[in-house]
């Protein structure tokens, strides 16, 4: 999933299991205080054994849970099942003899050797770029922008990074896999939209195809912060349409009335026409791309260390199905 704003933080998240002390061997008198989610009662286990005293279980996730589980109140445990490379798939594996392009264990600056292999990569088409057993320092920056490139080392106990750049640091990535993506105008909702829906009416669907990968979003409108308790409180994303969700668009229905449009992956989140909410095309983004097999470190000197904020070691932007 993108990553959504905290305006989209659900009460539904809130519940969770609760541990007990091991040594306690009957069940609590109690629930834990401010636990309103967990069951008095030993329950079974999902496999169909007896009760285990002293175990509690989420009020959320009974012996007997599906994904459409939900309690008086609407609240429900959240789906993940989808997440992960292709949502879900084994990773794949990857031969490095076919394509393979070997970076020398270089003395001093390895930054120029890495990129020029990624560059040979991306020349042929993709491959794997193959970092040597040992320390390598890179005192610049590195970028995958290209889909099918690999860049992999001997394993992280045996090829060993040093990123050592501290100037101009700030806001950016020692390692960029992707680029930003483009977005396409908006494609308003026609109808509010609730949790666990698969499928999204729109006004207009003559500007989508089937695969194509979408943003959806929400204007993070004053009745939005109202409704979450946040006036006063949220600032920087107040009046802005922010992504929630990346989906891929399966199916079309054009003659619907309204028009819908089925996604690969249920919304988690209710969408509602007044906060503005809609779809936008997103292009650009590239796959099959994957960064394994070696440790990184950032160290470098206090003072240069406090001088930038929010510096990444390796970011993915604009990536999908990469690992």
């Amino acid at each position: 999933d993108a990553r959504p704003t905290d305006a989209t933080a659900s009460p539904a998240d809130a519940a969770a299991d609760v541990g007990v002390d091991p040594s306690d061997t009957g069940p609590p008198d109690a629930a834990p205080p401010g636990d309103a989610a967990a069951i008095a009662d030993a329950q079974p286990s999902t496999d169909g054994a007896a009760p285990d005293a002293g175990v509690w279980r989420s009020a959320l996730y009974g012996p007997d849970w599906t994904p459409d589980h939900e309690d008086a109140d609407g609240r429900f445990l959240h789906d993940f099942s989808y997440a992960g490379y292709r949502r879900g798939a084994p990773l794949p594996e990857l031969d490095p003899a076919d394509r393979a392009f070997p970076v020398p264990l270089v003395d001093g600056d390895a930054t120029a050797a890495i990129q020029g292999a990624i560059a040979e990569a991306v020349a042929a088409g993709g491959g794997v770029v193959q970092l040597p057993e040992g320390d390598l320092r890179v005192d610049g920056r590195l970028t995958i922008n290209t889909s099918g490139v690999h860049l992999r080392g001997a394993g992280s106990d045996l090829t060993r990074v040093q990123f050592s750049q501290v100037d101009g640091m700030g806001y950016t990535a020692y390692l960029t896999v992707g680029a930003p993506p483009t977005h396409g105008p908006d494609l308003p909702l026609a109808m509010d939209a609730v949790p666990r829906q698969h499928t999204l009416a729109l006004a207009d669907v003559s500007d989508l195809q089937v695969g194509a990968d979408v943003l959806i979003g929400a204007i993070i409108s004053p009745g939005f912060v109202e409704a979450h308790g946040m006036t006063g409180v949220w600032g920087p994303f107040n009046d802005t349409w922010q992504p929630f969700f990346r989906r891929e668009v399966v199916a079309i229905d054009g003659d619907a009335v309204p028009p819908t449009v089925t996604l690969d992956v249920p919304i988690r989140y209710p969408l509602k026409v007044l906060d503005g909410a809609s779809l936008r095309v997103e292009t650009g983004l590239i796959s099959e791309v994957s960064v394994s097999g070696f440790s990184v470190s950032t160290a470098v000197p206090y003072e240069a260390a406090w001088a930038d904020a929010q510096v990444h070691a390796i970011a993915f932007m604009g990536v999908k199905d990469g690992w």
